[in-house]
């Protein structure tokens, strides 16, 4: 068990596969930076802790941390700067928002269109029930549910939007 005196602590942002999360870093006294993990520390700057120090090819990590003065400062925890962009390429993808309304293009919309004409046919089934066959023929049910899956794809993806806001710029012109 090492004793440190903490200095201050950091805060580093780490893109990870669930979101942006904060990473703490305890300064000690003597200058050292310990990486004391995920959960924001329950200690404040000036105070003096026990813990297990392991290095790691990433640095020095605190574990089993036993507060054992107090300081009697509030907790500063302040940001690290943020890493200097790199045009290098990532080897871990990151999410990413999708642009709406969606590109025509994009694997969105084919999973967008599988899910409309999904609930198309559901649809036609409730509207219709089992007397499918005397109300429509089979080119009518086909064209019905097309029909309605288009406009659930248009909905969802946000085609719509774009024929509407294209049709008013038509009328203001």
């Amino acid at each position: 068990m090492a004793t440190i005196v903490v200095a201050n602590i950091e805060a580093k942002s780490i893109n990870t596969k669930f979101g942006m999360k904060n990473k703490y870093i305890v300064i000690g006294s003597d200058g050292n930076k310990y990486e004391a993990g995920w959960k924001a520390p329950t200690y404040t700057p000036g105070s003096t802790i026990e813990a297990n120090v392991n290095v790691t090819k990433y640095g020095n990590e605190i574990t089993d941390v036993r507060v054992t003065s107090f300081g009697s400062g509030a907790a500063t925890v302040s940001s690290a700067p943020a890493p200097a962009a790199s045009s290098a390429v990532r080897s871990v993808p990151t999410a990413s928002v999708p642009a709406f309304p969606l590109d025509p293009t994009s694997r969105e919309i084919s999973i967008i269109r599988q899910n409309a004409l999904t609930n198309a046919v559901k649809s036609m089934e409730i509207l219709y029930g089992t007397n499918m066959g005397n109300e429509l023929t089979n080119e009518e049910f086909v064209a019905s549910t097309l029909d309605i899956a288009r406009r659930f794809a248009d909905y969802t993806s946000g085609h719509d939007l774009l024929s509407k806001l294209g049709s008013m710029k038509a009328d203001l012109e």
